[in-house]
């Protein structure tokens, strides 16, 4: 049986401390063009692609498929709550007949 691992009560410390340079090869401070150009292009402000954006039509069967299926989902949870309010109902007149 694999041992668990020892929870610690404080966060981990700082992987790189100040003042000490990251490992990486590369500079956290310095940039070339190359890295300007490539942050620029891949901004965030950009739309996503026409393809990204829509959805592949379904069939009317596959739509037919998805839509039973949430159906019988709803109806599950349906009956689990009517037999949770079920139950707290007994619970609550069995208390009050207590009293």
């Amino acid at each position: 049986m694999a041992r668990k691992r020892a929870a610690f009560a404080r966060a981990p410390a700082d992987p790189a401390p100040r003042g000490r340079p990251r490992r990486n090869a590369r500079s956290a401070y310095a940039t070339t063009m190359e890295d300007q150009v490539t942050e620029e292009a891949t901004g965030e402000d950009q739309p996503p692609a026409l393809e990204e954006q829509q959805a592949p039509n379904p069939t009317p069967e596959q739509e037919l498929q998805q839509l039973q299926a949430q159906l019988q989902s709803m109806q599950r949870e349906r009956d689990r709550v009517v037999v949770a309010f079920a139950a707290n109902q007994w619970a609550a007149q069995t208390l009050a007949q207590a009293s």
